[in-house]
């Protein structure tokens, strides 16, 4: 995400390309801008944004219109195959592939994410623009204040999901399966899953939290949801 006037950038990595990752993004992003949001960001005609498009008639994607009526953005969808109508866009990509990860190593995604912070505080907002001959940090001094607050309460960018809890008192997603305590067997709970955790409800009231795991078909158990059950059928 680059901001129009100051150029002002920030990345995010992630391990997929779902709507909620998609949204998530967005709201971290306006976070590191102060919190604040443009009046009009532009878009490629990617699917989380454009549904359908017939030359100028064009169907958004209702749940990113949901969003963008939560943050009061309008969205914009540039032109197919049109990168120079997001000059500002393509240039700050090609400025994280030749400059942030061309060469470097990271352990995992959160050494990657921590990585990226670190850049973007220490190099890429503070350099000297190629276009602007002005540093993205000091520009955004007369920018902010053209933008929008952000709303108190946030938008959910969790995923959600209803799942069926197993005779083993286990629910599935995404191929690996976590425990829920004993009383809820074959009743169907409300899974959201944010980037760290995973939560499940029984109408509003959670009934269980576990770390959220990124391997495939993994166990993932809280020993007191399995002693319960043990002790019923050893």
């Amino acid at each position: 995400m680059v901001l129009s006037y100051s150029r002002r950038l920030y990345i995010e990595f992630t391990v997929s390309q779902e709507m909620e990752d998609f949204l998530r993004g967005h709201v971290n992003g306006f976070e590191s801008f102060g919190g604040c949001c443009p009046k009009v960001i532009l878009y490629d005609n990617l699917k989380s944004v454009v549904t359908w498009r017939q030359k100028r008639l064009i169907q958004y994607n209702n749940r990113f219109l949901e969003f963008a009526g939560t943050y009061l953005f309008e969205p914009r969808a540039c032109n197919p195959c049109r990168g120079n109508e997001k000059p500002r866009a393509e240039t700050g990509v090609r400025y994280v592939k030749q400059n942030f990860l061309a060469g470097r190593e990271f352990r995992d995604l959160a050494d990657l994410r921590v990585q990226a912070f670190h850049w973007l505080r220490d190099v890429a907002n503070v350099r000297t623009h190629q276009t602007t001959r002005e540093r993205p940090i000091d520009r955004f001094e007369q920018e902010k204040d053209l933008l929008q607050p952000v709303p108190r309460s946030p938008y959910d960018t969790r995923i959600c999901r209803p799942v069926r809890v197993t005779h083993q008192i286990r629910v599935k997603f995404q191929t690996n399966t976590y425990t829920v305590p004993l009383g809820h067997v074959g009743q169907v709970l409300t899974l959201k899953a944010g980037p760290d955790r995973v939560w499940l409800y029984h109408a509003d009231r959670e009934v269980a939290c576990h770390v959220r795991c990124y391997g495939r078909y993994r166990d993932i158990e809280n020993p007191t949801h399995t002693k319960a059950i043990l002790e019923i059928k050893p």
